[in-house]
């Protein structure tokens, strides 16, 4: 995928800072590795052992940690696979992160990476066990989906020529990655079931999320609405005993005596009429 910018997130990232931000982090480290491998054979055959997405060495030897190292690694046969990947991150990514914060950018972009890196192994383990794996691409389909329901209307540029709406790329994209993950085609190069699991993980990432937080505002509420509750108790014991100070217990009303004596049960208030 090729994207030209068409929105205001990524200015952010020019803005300088004694800190990488987490797409700067994240490009650095791609291309470091991208790099290492690139000019060592010997670091290229250490990842290819080790650290690539192998479904049969996940699933039968537990090689977990490769869930996450096969995010970054990229072929060093062809340059488009980590610039296409590399451009998306800095396209799709600073906004993202603007409006996260870098902590959960971050958060958000390793889970659908280690999710989709799982997800692709356990499939794949059925049918190709030891077919390899590498690459962003989940974790950017994933970054795809965040922003195509953050900025349904935002227009990218397929190849700097073919203008669609986010949400429009995002449903051919996930279109053909369903549809090449369901044929799968042993002659391609692309792991488009690592796509169609970064979609997955993001849909149910951001949907867990919002409920998460929908959750949170409603305990927030309720917290909120039951101090007001007991403000308005509070007030009305203290009206009640200011009135029983000035004017005595035998004064008080039918109503306000079986008041004080409720809230006294319940421990509303620590005094109790003399």
């Amino acid at each position: 995928m090729r994207y030209q910018y068409t929105s205001r997130g990524y200015l952010n990232s020019l803005k300088k800072n004694n800190t990488l931000t987490g797409v700067q982090l994240l490009l650095t480290i791609n291309i470091i590795i991208f790099l290492l491998m690139f000019f060592s054979p010997e670091i290229q055959q250490l990842a290819s052992n080790y650290f690539v997405l192998n479904p049969a060495n996940i699933c039968s030897d537990f090689y977990i940690w490769q869930c996450v190292t096969y995010s970054f690694l990229h072929s060093t046969q062809s340059l488009w696979h980590i610039i296409f990947n590399m451009i998306a991150l800095w396209f799709l990514g600073p906004e993202l992160e603007s409006m996260w914060g870098k902590k959960q950018f971050l958060k958000y972009y390793f889970i659908i990476a280690i999710g989709s890196g799982l997800m692709t192994a356990i499939y794949m383990f059925n049918f190709m066990p030891n077919v390899n794996t590498i690459g962003a691409s989940g974790a950017i389909y994933g970054l795809l989906i965040a922003y195509a329901i953050l900025f349904p209307n935002r227009y990218i540029y397929l190849y700097g020529v073919l203008p669609l709406k986010v949400r429009t790329a995002a449903i051919i994209f996930g279109g053909i990655a369903l549809y090449y993950s369901i044929n799968i085609n042993n002659d391609s190069n692309i792991s488009h079931i690592a796509h169609l699991s970064g979609i997955i993980m993001a849909l149910l990432y951001l949907f867990y999320w919002t409920k998460q937080k929908q959750s949170m505002r409603i305990i927030k509420t309720r917290k909120h609405e039951k101090n007001n509750v007991n403000k308005i108790r509070e007030k009305k014991i203290n009206k009640i005993l200011d009135k029983m100070n000035d004017v005595g217990w035998d004064n008080l009303t039918s109503t306000e005596k079986e008041y004080l004596q409720h809230e006294s049960q319940n421990n509303h208030f620590n005094q109790t009429p003399d």
